[in-house]
């Protein structure tokens, strides 16, 4: 599963924010939304590369009749290890869900962190690519993925270049200690929806969601009520 290739430098990232960019201007509802990536801070372009912090997050501000959705991607996460650009492209269109996902929405009036999840791959993810060079060397060489790709995509080569991206996303998880696999699913059903700030799924959950949202299934019941079975 791990990518010895894995490695986000300086220069990545910010091929991966301009594709974030990119990505927005096809994705927002109107031009009354706009997108800030790492808001710049004095005259430090390395100031959010440079922090330590395992960390990316979302927040949105209704501010003179505009939607000012904020991103921000810490350097810890940036350069965690077994990240891609194409796992922190994913990471990217993730937050960027939060602000314009849509329902089911938190208390707090933003995406659910399944809905983000969701949006991510079956939004967000396959436009974003169109503005950052795959790279060879981040080709998932897997047997289960590659049959499962060509048995339930209409497009496998966007297919098995989205499960290269969740590979950063499993790792992820696995250093929070919560295990998840492409061939495995939740156990979870669940009967109401949780709205709650806090309330994430489990990350085997987010990753059968994520495949859900690549091969445009509906949502997994593990999060989403009255959501279909993980496809397996």
């Amino acid at each position: 599963m791990k990518n010895a290739n894995a490695s986000v430098n300086f220069a990545g990232y910010l091929d991966v924010k301009n594709a974030l960019y990119q990505a927005f201007e096809e994705l927002k509802p109107d031009n009354t939304h706009e997108l800030i990536i790492n808001e710049k801070v004095g005259d430090d372009p390395y100031y959010w590369f440079g922090l330590a912090m395992v960390h990316a997050s979302y927040v949105g501000i209704e501010q003179q009749g505009r939607s000012v959705h904020r991103i921000f991607l810490f350097g810890g996460f940036i350069r965690l290890q077994e990240m891609t650009k194409d796992g922190l492209l994913l990471a990217g269109c993730h937050e960027m869900g939060h602000g314009i996902g849509g329902a089911p929405l938190k208390v707090t009036g933003t995406s659910s962190e399944g809905q983000s999840d969701y949006f991510a791959t079956k939004e967000c993810l396959k436009i974003a690519f169109k503005f950052l060079k795959a790279n060879p060397s981040e080709t998932i060489q897997d047997n289960y993925v590659t049959n499962f790709c060509k048995t339930n995509a209409k497009d496998i080569k966007y297919c098995l270049r989205a499960f290269g991206a969740l590979r950063s996303d499993i790792y992820f998880f696995e250093t929070l200690g919560e295990l998840a696999s492409f061939d495995n699913y939740s156990p979870n059903r669940a009967i109401i929806f949780n709205n709650e700030a806090t309330y994430y799924p489990d990350a085997q959950c987010r990753i059968d969601t994520m495949i859900h949202g690549i091969i445009g299934l509906e949502r997994p019941i593990c999060w989403y009520p009255n959501g279909r079975e993980r496809k397996l």
